[in-house]
């Protein structure tokens, strides 16, 4: 059984589905692990503008950067599954959806909109969802970590970059397999951190610091943001069957060969440069104790190494 190749793609079945999953391999996904290869040629040259292609209008205020940069978010997950909004063979039974942390609720409406005999609910803490939407579309403010109390079950339950969010993703799981119908099922996307290096990163990379830091920082907090590395035996142990995971790998830069993964890369490049900031702030000030100014001159070393084509760093999920 294997999930389409997918970044940080995991599927899981409730225990009265024992379907086996089986996927085969389409062009144009993100390569494993071990068929990243390192492009010897200048890519700077072909791409010397690096993520700047990609970027939007920027945002003047908070609630316009998070608009811009879940978007865009969106549009990088698309491009990993072809285009494709969901993996689940779920087929004409998607009735009842749920969308966890939905954020500007894009992927909510675009299942509503792809599937107009479903009805698709998305929960998030932030009241940034549209006010328009399509009538199958609903939007909820709550807690996901709080007890769930949906009326009716759900044939799939999706989560995707979540994985910074959660104390206790485990809860939330749990919640998920009391919410869903029989032969539902849970899709989870999540990259795992800290970002890894395929070739040795140089003396002093920013890049490598700044990974460790932020992990310690996360657990210094109560946050185990390394946790994606356990969500299949996390969901074996609540009781789903047939858990299917996949990793795969995206560069950071274009350093990597062919052209949809170079592709890739500077959409995830884009996604990380306009998260540093917002990701790192708040842990590195409050809980490391740095100075916000020191923050800011630090994050531009790490921006530099993530645009560096001589550094081969890649993110697993």
């Amino acid at each position: 059984m294997a999930a389409e190749p997918n970044s940080g793609n995991m599927i899981a079945l409730d225990p009265d589905n024992l379907q086996g999953l089986g996927y085969a391999g389409e062009p144009g996904h993100p390569v494993e692990l071990d068929q990243l290869e390192i492009d010897e040629i200048d890519v700077s040259f072909y791409f010397n503008s690096t993520a700047a292609d990609f970027e939007f209008t920027p945002a003047s205020s908070v609630f316009a950067f998070m608009v811009v940069s879940r978007h865009y978010q969106h549009q990088l997950y698309t491009a990993v599954l072809n285009g494709k909004l969901y993996l689940s063979p779920i087929g004409d039974r998607l009735k009842n959806v749920l969308d966890v942390g939905t954020g500007t609720g894009i992927w909510a409406i675009e299942v509503g909109l792809e599937r107009p005999g479903a009805h698709v609910t998305g929960i998030d803490l932030s009241p940034i969802q549209p006010s328009y939407a399509p009538t199958n579309v609903s939007f909820e403010i709550c807690d996901a970590e709080d007890e769930w109390s949906f009326r009716q079950p759900f044939d799939l339950v999706h989560m995707r970059a979540m994985v910074t969010c959660f104390k206790n993703p485990r809860a939330v799981f749990e919640e998920a397999y009391r919410s869903l119908a029989p032969g539902g099922f849970i899709e989870l996307r999540d990259p795992i951190l800290p970002f890894q290096f395929l070739t040795p990163p140089p003396e002093g990379c920013a890049l490598h610091e700044w990974g460790v830091k932020l992990m310690e920082a996360a657990a210094l907090s109560g946050r185990d943001w390394g946790v994606a590395t356990r969500y299949t035996q996390m969901l074996s142990d609540i009781g789903f069957v047939n858990v299917t995971e996949k990793r795969e790998a995206i560069a950071l830069s274009p350093w990597v060969k062919g052209s949809h993964n170079k592709e890739l890369s500077l959409m995830l490049q884009h996604d990380i440069l306009s998260m540093l900031e917002p990701v790192s702030m708040a842990l590195f000030t409050r809980v490391l104790g740095w100075e916000a100014r020191r923050v800011l001159d630090y994050l531009e070393l790490v921006k530099r190494d993530v645009q560096n084509t001589k550094i081969h760093a890649f993110s697993e999920g």
